[in-house]
């Protein structure tokens, strides 16, 4: 259908679940060789690639995992107030920001097909690999001026990885195999966070970066670490947090190299 990939092939965006619970889940029902993380956005967002058959059929699955915890929620509440026993926040005291690390659904999972031209991030991108290598190969590459995280590994890429012959030289392989591989921007925020930024600002048309590094600091703090963050998601809103942390304000603002800006990419 229109919006669900060419030939056939898509992605489907999955809100409440992590990349390793999604992964889980794929195995569970057993989709592996047809369906892949494409990526790991945060705790409570990952995204899967795959045919359009299969998706639908994960999607079904995973609606009914969702609704099965759904229902287990209510029961527990139901004789939680039977025994006399109130759990503070109702039916389900961390509603959508619940995750089931022993791979299930949480209640508050929800799914929507992208509209995308290809199955991005996934072995249906492979036939691509080589064209977009030689093409790669052809762009002059040079050294970053301001620290790089990568979608690829996750870390920082050091000078060594940079290096013509480096484990991660941006040559037309890096390019090819970002193509073809899930996307860890989970992975990259953590990275960011080793610097205990004071505020983290998003440059693009929109919010939802922000709103990603706002989950996995969430989720970061829930885990008893320090992740008091300045998101900005606009323009107005960036100005004014990045005077607040060159003022110090909130604390622990950057220094030396913390100060650069970090191009997550």
């Amino acid at each position: 259908g229109a919006g669900e990939g060419v030939g056939a092939f898509g992605m489907l965006s999955i809100a409440g679940m992590g990349g390793d619970a999604l992964e889980r889940a794929i195995e569970r029902h057993g989709l592996r060789d047809e369906v892949e993380v494409a990526a790991r956005n945060s705790p409570r967002h990952a995204v899967a690639a795959g045919s359009d058959d299969a998706l639908r059929r994960l999607e079904a699955a995973l609606c009914a995992d969702a609704a099965a915890a759904a229902a287990a929620d209510a029961a527990a509440a139901r004789g939680a107030v039977t025994t006399g026993v109130v759990a503070a926040g109702g039916d389900n005291a961390a509603g959508d920001e619940a995750i089931d690390d022993e791979g299930g659904v949480p209640a508050g999972m929800r799914c929507v097909r992208l509209r995308v031209s290809h199955a991005f991030h996934s072995k249906q991108m492979a036939p691509a690999c080589a064209a977009l290598a030689a093409a790669a190969d052809r762009v002059p590459a040079r050294r970053p001026v301001i620290p790089l995280t990568s979608n690829l590994t996750g870390g920082w890429l050091s000078d060594a990885d940079l290096e013509r012959d480096g484990p991660h030289a941006p040559d037309g392989g890096y390019w090819a195999a970002h193509m073809r591989r899930a996307v860890r921007w989970e992975d990259n925020v953590a990275a960011l966070m080793e610097w205990a930024p004071t505020a983290v600002v998003e440059v693009g048309p929109g919010g939802a970066l922000c709103a990603l590094v706002a989950q996995c600091t969430r989720a970061a703090a829930a885990a008893g670490a320090a992740a008091a963050v300045g998101v900005a998601k606009d323009a107005a809103a960036a100005a004014t947090t990045m005077a607040t942390a060159a003022d110090g304000g909130g604390g622990g603002a950057p220094t030396g190299a913390q100060a650069e800006l970090a191009l997550l990419q």
